[in-house]
């Protein structure tokens, strides 16, 4: 393949209207006449014509792969770099943010739901202080020795609920501190489900989130690089690189 790619001369294949050797190749506009002989190229003066062994042949293409390999060497290692940039500096910087913000919330939620629970229980555990209710039926009775009289009325009604609360006490406490630890269960449970939801959100993400993002720019880089490729060809068909017919410069002139 390669001996035959080397022996290959374009200029010695013949053009049909004329059976003379091909001499010029017109990569412009397509669909219009391509290949050009002498007389061809006599008769269409102004259409712009390359060598054709500059184009159809083993050296055009060592001299085309010359021509590019450098600049596209270049392009994919500044590519590489930023690649290597981006996952380094601003994908790594921006899980280290949401590590922190989740770190923070979990955090947060955590102080949150201990202060409230044991604000909670403080205050319940205010109304089972048997010292100060103790001192309260202490007050009272002071109040009817200072004077001289037991009255059967409010004051008395209150010292004997008071008593009874006191002495309610470790029985009623016992039944709180059941009803609160099962409440705690309860916050246990919310914590998991809390645990839950959180390792669900990443397990999805981490099975389809991304990949929905590189399917996409799949789609988007693959529309992007055609009509790329297709504007490109244009732009190159547009332009004669080195504008040449029978060895002259001409005018540069598009064939309508």
């Amino acid at each position: 393949m390669e001996l035959r790619l080397k022996e290959f001369d374009p200029g010695l294949c013949k053009c049909k209207e004329h059976s003379q050797g091909i001499q010029g190749i017109f990569i412009g506009v397509e669909g219009e006449k391509k290949l050009y002989c002498f007389t061809c190229l006599q008769d269409n003066p102004l259409v712009k014509c390359e060598k054709i062994e500059e184009i159809i042949s083993s050296k055009g293409i060592k001299a085309l792969y010359r021509q590019v390999s450098k600049p596209i060497k270049a392009n994919l290692k500044e590519f590489t770099n930023s690649v290597n940039m981006i996952s380094k500096s601003h994908i790594e910087q921006h899980f280290d943010r949401i590590k922190k913000h989740v770190n923070e919330i979990l955090d947060k939620i955590c102080s949150s739901m201990k202060e409230r629970t044991l604000t909670l229980f403080d205050g319940f555990a205010d109304k089972f202080n048997y010292k100060k209710s103790t001192q309260q039926l202490c007050d009272i009775i002071n109040n009817f020795a200072n004077d001289h009289i037991l009255p059967d009325g409010p004051e008395l009604e209150e010292y004997l609920k008071l008593f009874l609360w006191i002495k309610r006490m470790p029985t009623t406490l016992e039944k709180f501190r059941g009803f609160l630890e099962t409440r705690l269960i309860d916050l246990e449970k919310e914590i998991d489900k809390l645990n839950t939801s959180l390792n669900a959100t990443l397990e999805k993400y981490e099975a389809t989130g991304y990949q929905d993002f590189y399917k996409d720019l799949d789609k988007t880089a693959t529309m992007y690089l055609t009509r790329v490729k297709e504007d490109e060809i244009m732009n190159a068909r547009s332009i004669s690189y080195s504008p040449w017919v029978m060895g002259k410069k001409v005018i540069r002139m598009n064939v309508n």
